[in-house]
Parts: structure tokens; sequence; C-alpha cells
């Protein structure tokens, strides 16, 4: 009811919430001596979001990329970051 009444009703941005991005910073540098800006650190609302980041920052147009059928979604990661999908069946 609390978020409801502070208009927290719709998706967050992107890359999360920063709040929860600068603790998140915080926990990892008391717990693990490593320090990352909030900026550094992406928080999703599912695995999807996270994937399509990782093709996009490590693949290039044209790079390939194998993986078995089935599997899940990488040949639509493929597409979208414009690499070439090589698929290997495991039959």
């Amino acid at each position: 009811m609390k978020a409801y009444e502070d208009h927290q009703t719709n998706y967050p941005t992107a890359n999360g919430m920063l709040d929860l991005r600068q603790n998140l910073a915080l926990h990892i540098s008391d717990r693990f001596a490593l320090n990352y800006h909030a900026d550094d650190i992406l928080v999703s609302s599912g695995a999807r979001p996270l994937i399509y980041a990782v093709y996009k920052t490590l693949l290039d147009p044209g790079d390939k990329v194998i993986y078995p059928v089935p599997s899940w979604n990488n040949n639509h990661y493929c597409h979208l970051s414009e690499a070439q999908a090589i698929e290997i069946s495991w039959c």
C-alpha cells in the first residue's frame, strides 16, 4: 500500500532502482572489498534484459555464436545483435 501511495506503480528504469543499486554497491564493498559505483550495477526483473545486454556488449555485428539446439532464445539474441548464429544439434 505504501508503494501505491508513493506512486511507485510503474516499472523501474532499465538498469534498476538507484537506491537498490547504491545499496548493492555498499554491500559488495563491505562484504567483498570490491568497489563498484551504482552505475556499474544492473538490476533486472528477469534474465532476458541482462542476457540481451551481454550479447550487445560482447558481440560485434557478424561475430559467430555457437550454441546447442534446443536452447532458449539464442537465435533471437543473435538476430538482435546482428551476430551469426551457428546451431549445433545434439540429436
